[in-house]
This record gives C-alpha cells, sequence and structure tokens, in this order.
C-alpha cells in the first residue's frame, strides 16, 4: 500500500548525490518523497507494529513501524494520530497520522519522506512497496 497518493518530487538515492535546497549541500536521499498536502492522511505501508514516535528539529515528526520480516519503515512528516504510539498494532488500512513540515526538507513542497529499511540497511522504497521514484 502505498501511504498517501502524490508525484514523487524526490526519488531514492544511495550512490548518487542529490541536492537539498533547504540544507543547500549535496547528500544521499535514502528515501523517497512524496507530495502530498500539509494534514493529508498517511496510512500504513503494510501491517506492523509502531516501534517509536518522535519529533525533533530536524527531522519534525516520524512514526516508524516494524512490519516483519525485517522491514522498517520510518514515516518522516507524519503526525501521530491519536493511538499511534509504541507498541500499536497496525494494517495497511490503519491511518497512523497526517502529513506535517519536515523541517530538514522545508525548502521542498509539501510532502511525506519514506525510508524503507530491511535488515538495518535502507534500501529502495521502489524494492518493498512498489513506489515509483
Amino acid at each position: 500500500i502505498i501511504p498517501v497518493h502524490g508525484d514523487i518530487i524526490k526519488g531514492y538515492s544511495n550512490k548518487e548525490l542529490t541536492f537539498s535546497k533547504t540544507l543547500n549541500d549535496m547528500r544521499l536521499h535514502p528515501a523517497v518523497d512524496i507530495a502530498c498536502d500539509k494534514n493529508t492522511e498517511v496510512n500504513a505501508a503494510f501491517s506492523g507494529t509502531v516501534t517509536e514516535t518522535a519529533n525533533d528539529s530536524f527531522s519534525g515528526n516520524v512514526v516508524v513501524i516494524d512490519h516483519g520480516s525485517g522491514i522498517t519503515v520510518r514515516y518522516v512528516g507524519v503526525k501521530p494520530a491519536d493511538g499511534i504510539k509504541k507498541g500499536a498494532k497496525v494494517t495497511s488500512e490503519t491511518v497512523i497520522g497526517t502529513s506535517a513540515e519536515i523541517p530538514f526538507e522545508c525548502e521542498d513542497e509539501p510532502h511525506i519522506h519514506i525510508e524503507v529499511l530491511k535488515n538495518n540497511d535502507f534500501v529502495s522504497p521502489t524494492e518493498i512497496m512498489g513506489i515509483d521514484g
């Protein structure tokens, strides 16, 4: 399941540097950025268990879900919905939160930033979720 429907505004890159307008530098982008309006509902990609919710000055709101089989997804720029906290069980139909600000990418159009880890290594969301980008 794609967490939100929107255009890919920045694709996955683990070898080629991409320019960050916000940070004004070149860096890897081990994620896919999907455009969506602020306060858009975001679904979990698969069933799983919430392992963390956080809010910091660099990433903003983050929901982390262990989807099993070594797959963990970091939903960055997602303000958790009521009941979405460590230990919560979710399905692909669960609204895990709403899109919010992403401080380290605030110069880009509104979006969510999806990072997928397989056995603690970044992998392309296209490989795991079927997201083009």
